[in-house]
Order: structure tokens, then sequence, then C-alpha cells
């Protein structure tokens, strides 16, 4: 099964609206129901109650008053950037286009790396 790359822009924008989503687009079920529960738990310990009208909704909340939540909102934003970018670093050095060592970009034709002189693996499998 060949993996295809991701967009990290996109999971940070899907994690976002919907806390858990962007952790969807790539296939992290259990990280995204981890952060869902963070951000529960977030608005149940830390945002004061009878602020939250509706689960769905922060109408009248003050900035102040949901600043917890809106850090946790951005962690699971920035949390899903990086993972995406991650996998993507992983999918190149797995087709042979970055140096497992050093991680620069490489010709997929050759036996070592230029950067930093370590014997690659053979691509033409």
């Amino acid at each position: 099964m060949e993996s295809t790359r991701k967009r990290p822009w996109l999971a940070a924008v899907l994690a976002l609206p919907v806390t858990g989503l962007g952790h969807l687009y790539l296939r992290r079920w259990q990280r995204a129901v981890g952060w869902l529960l963070v951000v529960m738990a977030t608005t149940v310990l830390l945002i004061p109650s009878g602020v939250v009208e509706s689960p769905l909704t922060l109408a009248g909340t003050s900035v102040s008053e949901a600043a917890p939540l809106f850090f946790v909102v951005g962690l699971s934003a920035i949390d899903a950037f990086l993972l995406a970018r991650r996998e993507n670093l992983v999918t190149e050095i797995h087709s042979a286009q970055r140096c497992s060592h050093c991680y620069r970009e490489h010709e997929v034709d050759v036996a070592f790396c230029e950067w930093c002189g370590v014997s690659l693996p053979d691509s033409s499998e």
C-alpha cells in the first residue's frame, strides 16, 4: 500500500473549527479522540460554569474566559500540522527521496548520500 502525501496546512485548518478533525484527516483515530477529550476536560475544568450556554457556542463569552479552550484548540491544530509534516518526511525517506541519516534530498539512483556519505538502500526494489 502506497502512502500519499498529506497537506499539513489542511490538517491544521481542519483542526481549528472541529477539534480532532485534522487528526481524522491524517487517519490518527486515537489521537483525534484524545484531543477531543482534552478539549472537553478543559471546558469542564477551566471554563467558568454558565459561560458556555451550549456545547457548540461560546456566545457572550469574553476572550479571557475562553482562553484555555482556545489554547488547547490551537495546540491541537499545531499537533496536526507537525504530524502531517512528519508523516510526509517518513514517506519521502521510505521512497528513497531523502537520506535516512541527514534527511536531505538526493537523487533516486545514487548509492550514497552526497551530503553525509551514508550508504543508501537500493531504490530499484
